[in-house]
């Protein structure tokens, strides 16, 4: 199916979107949380679930909607992308005073096209790039006291505002973290996602690490050329760190936190064990803290590209 051409120039100027919406494909926690929340699946067994299941309910299926489906039907509702979008005058309708419309003229008629042409123009250069936000096409006439005018076009936009339904006038949108994760790191971690489930049975970690480095060449750093270490057994240890940090992004990502590439902070503390009060000796229960163990789901990545729900080209 081709793409939506105007769509596809959003997605471009806001790439970070459409790679949140990929991590989210591919959290193991996200997954859990989708399914507890729409399907009726066990509780997710993290400490965080609270915030998982608010994530969940908010961008709902990442795996049956296109990003572009996805866009329209969460998306747009909750991320805080679009505070870079001012408000603009899509076209402006001057000088065609007139005493009775029998009085047109050629004038008047071309200037009436190029008050279409103005607002194709709108919806072409500012409507559609920035992914058709909710908008309101207000008719302001300008003749008159510039104060009154004023005053009955906040009256109006603010009568507007209150119409709109609860999904679109939500103010907790979430805003994407700023740092120094490149874009070029995040895609990086993907292809390397993607290559591990696509290849799992039949690819080393080193060559995993061969096919990155061929897919995102790179200079090699000091300490690498200086090593002893087999290039074999670098490549494997550079594979292993680039699909440790995918599942942190994509786990801080399933929390509505992104881009974050550091360790995700879950443990369980629903399990519990029995053991002496040091103070009295008494039996009690005390909450058992562990390491969260957590992978990615190698297998159902791969089913998801191979029925075409997770789109491996990035």
């Amino acid at each position: 199916m081709m793409k939506n051409v105007d769509f596809q120039k959003f997605e471009a100027l806001n790439r970070k979107i459409s790679l949140f919406y990929r991590f989210l494909q591919v959290s193991p926690t996200y997954r859990m949380a989708y399914e507890h929340v729409y399907q009726d699946a066990a509780l997710p067994d993290c400490h965080d679930y609270v915030r998982l299941l608010k994530s969940a309910e908010r961008f709902g299926d990442v795996w049956g909607l296109s990003f572009e489906q996805w866009w329209f039907q969460h998306g747009q509702y909750w991320l805080d992308f679009i505070n870079h979008i001012q408000p603009k005058v899509a076209a402006r309708y001057y000088g065609l005073s007139l005493p009775s419309a029998e009085e047109m003229d050629e004038h008047h008629w071309r200037t009436l096209g190029s008050f279409n042409e103005q607002l194709q123009s709108y919806q072409h250069d500012e409507f559609l790039p920035n992914g058709s936000p909710d908008t309101v096409i207000m008719a302001i006439p300008v003749n008159g006291d510039a104060e009154v005018i004023e005053e009955h076009m906040v009256e109006l936009l603010r009568n507007e505002l209150q119409k709109l339904p609860e999904t679109i006038r939500r103010r907790s949108r979430i805003k994407f973290q700023k740092n120094k994760v490149r874009r070029l790191s995040l895609e990086k971690f993907l292809y390397a996602v993607y290559t591990r489930a696509l290849y799992f049975d039949d690819l080393k970690l080193h060559q995993l690490g061969a096919k990155i480095d061929k897919e995102y060449p790179q200079t090699k750093r000091k300490d690498e050329s200086d090593s002893d270490e087999p290039p074999e057994r670098i490549n494997g240890i550079k594979a292993s760190e680039l699909l440790r940090k995918a599942l942190f992004v994509s786990e801080w990502a399933a929390l509505s936190e992104f881009p974050v590439t550091t360790k995700h902070d879950r443990v369980r503390n629903e399990k519990a064990k029995m053991v002496a009060d040091d103070a009295t000796g008494k039996p009690r229960l005390q909450l058992i803290e562990g390491p969260y163990d957590l992978s990615f789901d190698w297998r159902f990545i791969k089913n998801q590209i191979r029925a075409g729900n997770i789109e491996p080209q990035l």
